[in-house]
C-alpha cells in the first residue's frame, strides 16, 4: 500500500507516543520535503526528524501541480497532494478540512488521524480509541467536535 502523509497526523501521533501505529498499519510512508521540514521544526509542538526513520521516505513532487488549489492550502499540503497524485497513492493522510476536500476532488482516498485510530482498533493494534482521543485532547492542539468523536467511536465499536 502506498501512503503519503501530511504533517498533522504524524505530528500529533508522535506527540502522544503513538507514531508506530502508522508504521504498523502501512509499512512505509512517503512525506514530501516541506512536510519533513515542518515535522523537524524545533519550534513546532513535537519536533521529529523523519529522515532518521527507515520507514518514512522523503519524496518531492516532480512537477508543479496547477490542478491543486494552492490558494486555500499551505505549501506542505499542496506538496503532499501532488506527491500522492504522482505516486498513485492508495491513501493520503491529512487532517485539514480544505486539504481533505481538495484531495478527494482530485480522486485521492483520504484518511485522517482519527481514521488511523479506527483502523488500528479494528486491526487489533489499539484496545481503546476513546483513551487515545482523550490523550490527544490533553496533550496536543488537535481539535475535534463532539459529533466527530461520537462518529469515530461508533466506527471503532465503542459507542
Amino acid at each position: 500500500m502506498i501512503v503519503v502523509a501530511d504533517t498533522s497526523p504524524l505530528s500529533n501521533l508522535h506527540g502522544i507516543g503513538r507514531l508506530a501505529l502508522v508504521q504498523r498499519l502501512f509499512g512505509e510512508v512517503i512525506v514530501p520535503p516541506l512536510v519533513a521540514e515542518e515535522l523537524a521544526d524545533p519550534a513546532g509542538p513535537f519536533p521529529l526528524d523523519v529522515r532518521v526513520l527507515p520507514w518514512i521516505r522523503v519524496v518531492g513532487p516532480q512537477t508543479a501541480y496547477s490542478s491543486v488549489r494552492g490558494d486555500v492550502l499551505d505549501e506542505g499540503e499542496v506538496q503532499a497532494i501532488a506527491v500522492a497524485l504522482e505516486v498513485a497513492a492508495d491513501r493520503i493522510l491529512v487532517d485539514d478540512l480544505e486539504a481533505r476536500v481538495e484531495a478527494r476532488r482530485l480522486g485521492l482516498r483520504v484518511l485522517g488521524l482519527l481514521g488511523v485510530l479506527v483502523m488500528a482498533k479494528l486491526g487489533g493494534l489499539l484496545s481503546s480509541v476513546r483513551d487515545v482521543i482523550e490523550e490527544l485532547q490533553a496533550k496536543t492542539s488537535f481539535r475535534m467536535s463532539t459529533e466527530i468523536i461520537d462518529e469515530v467511536l461508533r466506527k471503532a465499536g465503542e459507542a
